[in-house]
């Protein structure tokens, strides 16, 4: 009787099953997936399709995996087109085995439904807010899109759109708080009052926008185009004042944001190389000095109490490496820097990434080293209009994101 019982005994389940069964372990194991393998997987079955679309398991795999940038994507206006063209550029294709998005993401996302040709405004932990291109804000679409589903959200126009002038729109994502983002736009009712601006404030949960209750009151010169989300706040440059605006995204309330001196008694205003966050990590402003082709990189306090400079970077020696004269006025110089950049496969070092009309260029700031990341096809007028404060060139960081927007 008791060999019978044997017979009929379930054999004990396999590695596989004990997986299966167990939803923490799971988690556990699809975290660790790339953002398009596991997209993939969400179709192996519907508790995975429900385990992977879970918000709480989007926040868990979206804490940090490493302080990489696998890619940027490059925004150039070749004129006289007035078009600008966008492309992915991978900057650490092999280490973490990421799967690039399209080469020319905007062209089978957006564009493909859409007929305005499109622009990217800013990059946000993996979201980009784009906008149809166009000469001014007021008579602009704006979306938001995720490069790595390839999904997008064309957004509302803002209450009153068309009546005010808009100073700038910013998007502010934290993917290790919550899915949802929102998108702050700024605008004035005359040039002339360039020190009072209304905000208003679009959210993913309601998907509407709202007034915020109070005015934002800060310098003239206050650049609303180069928002910058980190640490909880859109934060906005100055190019001669002594003080900008950062925006408490939670709290709705705005708050003064110090700016780098003026040490040099001949500059009235700031040469702008930068503005850019690593992964989350650190806030950094690239300034020029009068004194040919050096850079000074800051970094902003966490309590954005003050910049603290972090880098004197000289690159006259790798300016003459590429065969450009030295010294010229620096609107001469063929170059810019796109931002500055964690880089783990350089001996855990910051680099610059710089853009040569051709080319894009890791220069490893601890090494003082120029490697070649990629060549590009430019057009023929490329190499005449770029200069190091220039505008028609931007890089934007690409982090894979599982965010539904």
């Amino acid at each position: 009787m008791s060999k019978q019982h044997r017979f009929n005994e379930e054999p004990p389940p396999s590695a596989s099953e004990k997986i299966e069964g167990n939803d923490d372990l799971l988690k556990e194991i699809l975290r660790r997936f790339p953002a398009k393998s596991l997209l993939r997987s969400s179709c192996v079955s519907k508790r995975w399709l429900s385990l992977i679309s879970d918000p709480h398991f989007s926040l868990l795999w979206s804490k940090p995996k490493s302080h990489t940038v696998p890619g940027m994507f490059l925004r150039r206006l070749p004129l006289p087109s007035n078009t600008p063209t966008i492309d992915y550029v991978p900057l650490n294709r092999d280490q973490y085995h990421h799967e690039n998005p399209p080469i020319n993401p905007l062209d089978s996302g957006i564009k493909s439904v859409e007929e305005d040709d499109i622009d990217v405004l800013q990059s946000c932990n993996g979201l980009l807010l784009c906008s149809s291109f166009r000469l001014r804000h007021h008579s602009c679409n704006f979306y938001v899109y995720n490069p790595t589903t390839n999904k997008y959200r064309a957004l509302p126009r803002p209450i009153g759109f068309g009546e005010k002038i808009v100073r700038g729109v910013s998007i502010a994502f934290d993917p290790s708080k919550s899915h949802h983002y929102k998108v702050i736009c700024v605008s004035s009712h005359s040039k002339l009052l360039k020190g009072i601006s209304w905000v208003q404030i679009y959210s993913s949960q309601t998907h509407t926008w709202r007034v915020y209750d109070d005015i934002l009151v800060g310098p003239f010169d206050v650049d609303f185009e180069t928002g910058v989300f980190w640490n909880g706040s859109i934060n906005w440059i100055s190019r001669a004042s002594e003080t900008s605006l950062r925006f408490d995204v939670d709290s709705e309330s705005s708050n003064i944001l110090p700016m780098p001196p003026l040490t040099d008694g001949l500059r009235v205003q700031r040469r702008f190389a930068f503005f850019n966050v690593c992964l989350g990590d650190y806030l950094h402003i690239g300034l020029f000095t009068s004194a040919g082709a050096q850079l000074e990189v800051f970094t902003m306090e966490r309590d954005f109490s003050k910049w603290v400079l972090k880098y004197l970077v000289n690159l006259e020696a790798t300016i003459m490496e590429l065969h450009m004269p030295v010294p010229l006025p620096l609107v001469y110089w063929k170059f810019l820097v796109l931002g500055c950049f964690w880089d783990e496969t350089e001996k855990e070092s910051s680099c610059l990434m710089i853009y040569i009309p051709g080319k894009i260029g890791c220069y490893n700031i601890e090494e003082k080293c120029l490697k070649n990341v990629c060549d590009l096809n430019i057009s023929s007028n490329e190499g005449w209009i770029i200069s190091p404060t220039c505008k028609w060139v931007a890089g934007y960081p690409y982090i894979e994101s599982l965010c539904c927007v």
